[in-house]
């Protein structure tokens, strides 16, 4: 902003990566994101590790009018008793600005990756898709609330882990918003999808269908030659695949989804 301008700032900042919860000087323990200047030292201050919520109160203070905080990490209690962060904040108490928090799981749990490629955090997945795809009625704006409700039910399309994160905000009710404009065109960004062909023997010819059980346009058969086979980037939806071999045999699965896709 310019020096007395008196617009709302809002900034956001998306963490992924590594975490674990560790001891603070002033709270007596957070999640911290894993820096890329990370070092353990003889005291026990660990650099390189950045403790969640001071940072958000760090963003808050004479800084910001409102922060968003996405943090794709683990949680999980590794080196907790040996490790101590730096606080990163300059204010102790609590900020009631705007904000909203969302770590990838609940305390002292892992944050999965995707078991489809490509690879990447099954929480990170289902945000971005709420994040581009998901508006409520005939507004355009989208809220704390709303998203926080949309990645809860949606993460098991990317695991089936049973992760759950943890996404908290103020002030209660829709919380902060989050963005605003109509959702993008054309909805989720196609996708690939590995189907596991270990129990076909090799040079056995596979046909991908889609909709009205017809085999998708331009794609021509598959043909086994090792475990995997990778489809190309395929639209959410319904779809199968036959094996061409006179037997009938066929496995039907919906994209995306975090479910293994086997065909035998």
């Amino acid at each position: 902003m310019e020096h007395g301008d008196t617009s709302t700032s809002r900034v956001y900042v998306f963490l992924a990566g590594h975490g674990i919860r560790a001891k603070t000087v002033d709270r007596s323990e957070e999640t911290c994101f894993i820096a890329g200047d990370f070092r353990p030292i003889k005291s026990n201050l660990a650099a390189g590790l950045v403790p969640c919520d001071s940072f958000r109160r760090a963003l808050l203070n004479d800084r910001f009018h409102e922060a968003i905080l996405f943090t794709d990490c683990c949680r999980t209690q590794t080196a907790r008793s040996a490790l101590m962060a730096q606080p990163v904040s300059d204010y102790s108490g609590q900020p009631i600005a705007p904000h909203s928090i969302a770590y990838a799981a609940q305390d002292d749990m892992l944050a999965h990756e995707t078991a489809q490629p490509p690879f990447r955090g099954a929480f990170s997945s289902a945000l971005m898709r709420g994040l581009r795809t998901h508006r409520t009625g005939a507004s355009s704006d989208l809220y704390a609330a709303t998203l926080k409700q949309y990645v809860l039910d949606n993460i098991k399309d990317f695991t089936d882990t049973g992760q759950k994160p943890n996404m908290w905000f103020h002030p209660d009710g829709d919380g902060p918003l989050i963005v605003r404009g109509a959702p993008a065109v054309g909805g989720p960004i196609p996708t690939v999808r590995l189907i596991d062909v270990s129990a076909l023997p090799n040079g056995t010819q596979l046909i991908l269908n889609g909709g009205g059980n017809t085999p998708l346009p331009g794609i021509p058969p598959f043909v086994v030659a090792g475990p995997t086979i990778e489809t190309p980037p395929l639209a959410p939806g319904l779809y199968s695949i036959d094996v061409n071999d006179g037997s009938g045999r066929y496995t039907m699965f919906k994209h995306p989804s975090a479910e293994p896709v086997d065909v035998g």
